[in-house]
């Protein structure tokens, strides 16, 4: 069976391809709710493509595409991760139309999909500087609600607390909200809002927003952020890896919650902990 990692690269895939297959004249992709016989065949077409590379005559492998592509076909195989959405476009999303799909920004053109543009977004506080470069899986426009911006999850989904933002394990959706704001003051001809940044996440047969960032308070949160991530640079410029640091070592472990990225080469158990256990109650600090 496919690692999750791989799972949901090639989910992304074939939503890109859909949306763009689907994409008109402005710009704009029609929406999957619009002819939902069309989408149904488009999505079991791009499925095949992507995964023509697995055998599918091995049971494994047959049981990998039924997550994706099932009760396209047959509604007794369950509800996969394209029909969750179809079901999603249908509901909530209904006339939602799709501007961009695998959206890059500081990357000068070297990623496939399309650009919001090409300079990475850049900070400064004193000698510390920060650049930030993404993806955005899919910016779409609701009729109603105005611009939204989308990353597809098909495992766990990121928290959306601020707390998560001053731990520093969670800067995705707020980071999209300010590269999406930059293409809209460079390029937008009306007032349309940006309502939302969140994630699309497909499980358990279901698809549903989820980890929700506003945009209405997100002056305040980019202060946050960018306070934060040249606090994490300032430490690991002074040979400090940025740790989540709480009440015991569980956040090491969990998986769900607390993503450290220098798992590998922490020596947490040698410097961070140690650190922590030296200092009185009330006197923790975040490296």
């Amino acid at each position: 069976m496919l690692e999750p990692s791989e799972m949901g690269s090639r989910v992304h895939s074939i939503l890109a391809k859909a949306a763009s297959s689907l994409r008109g004249e402005s710009g704009f992709s029609q929406s999957l709710s619009e002819n939902l016989e069309q989408s149904r065949n488009l999505f079991i077409e791009l499925a095949r493509e992507v995964f023509s590379d697995l055998p599918f005559d091995d049971l494994f492998w047959d049981k990998d595409l039924i997550k994706v592509i099932g009760g396209l076909e047959d509604e007794e195989e369950g509800i996969g991760y394209l029909m969750a959405l179809l079901i999603l476009e249908s509901g909530k999303n209904n006339g939602e139309k799709i501007r961009f799909v695998e959206a890059s920004f500081g990357h000068a053109g070297d990623k496939p999909g399309d650009i919001l543009f090409d300079e990475p977004l850049e900070y400064s506080e004193g000698d510390i500087s920060v650049q930030l470069r993404g993806q955005i899986d899919r910016v779409s426009l609701h009729p109603k609600k105005g611009w939204r911006v989308f990353d597809y999850k098909t495992g766990k989904t990121p928290v959306k607390a601020k707390k998560a933002i001053q731990l520093g394990i969670e800067f995705q959706l707020p980071v999209y909200i300010l590269a999406f704001k930059k293409w809209l003051s460079d390029n937008a001809t009306d007032d349309t809002p940006l309502d939302i940044a969140a994630c699309l996440q497909m499980a358990n047969g279901k698809m549903g927003m989820k980890g929700q960032w506003s945009s209405k308070n997100h002056d305040a949160d980019e202060h946050l952020l960018v306070k934060r991530l040249i606090k994490i640079k300032r430490a690991m410029m002074n040979g400090h890896f940025h740790h989540p640091l709480t009440e015991n070592e569980d956040a090491c472990n969990d998986t769900e919650y607390f993503f450290c990225p220098f798992k590998e080469i922490c020596r947490r158990d040698f410097t961070v902990f140690a650190e922590r256990k030296r200092q009185p109650a009330g006197r923790q600090r975040l490296l």
